[in-house]
């Protein structure tokens, strides 16, 4: 199993979606863009990305919450008023470069 961290921008601000995929395989797969409960991009949400890389599938977890929290008591972190509209379109954003990043390899290794 490989994981990196996958950088992605939004608005000029700097997010990491976390990418898993199984090495030994070959040929195109699927892939799956997980996006992440009210509690953000957590250690649950990666191992759930790493289980479904599992399966076969290329799974890219987005952090749509990045700057829309603030630390709760209990270190869980809570969604901000402006949560919605932006965190939808920060999923696109993690959607669109993920794409264009695989169909250009996929580009590259046609030729």
């Amino acid at each position: 199993m490989l994981t990196e961290e996958i950088p992605y921008w939004d608005k000029g601000l700097q997010l990491q979606g976390f990418l898993a995929y199984e090495a030994a395989a070959s040929g195109r797969r699927p892939g799956l863009l997980v996006v992440h409960e009210g509690l953000g991009l957590k250690a649950h949400i990666m191992e759930q990305t790493q289980r479904l890389a599992g399966l076969g599938y290329v799974a890219l977890a987005a952090d749509v919450l990045h700057g829309f929290t603030d630390p709760g008591a209990d270190g869980s972190i809570l969604p901000s008023a402006r949560y919605d509209a932006r965190a939808s379109a920060r999923a696109w954003t993690v959607l669109e470069a993920f794409l264009a990043e695989a169909l250009g390899a996929a580009g590259d290794a046609k030729s």
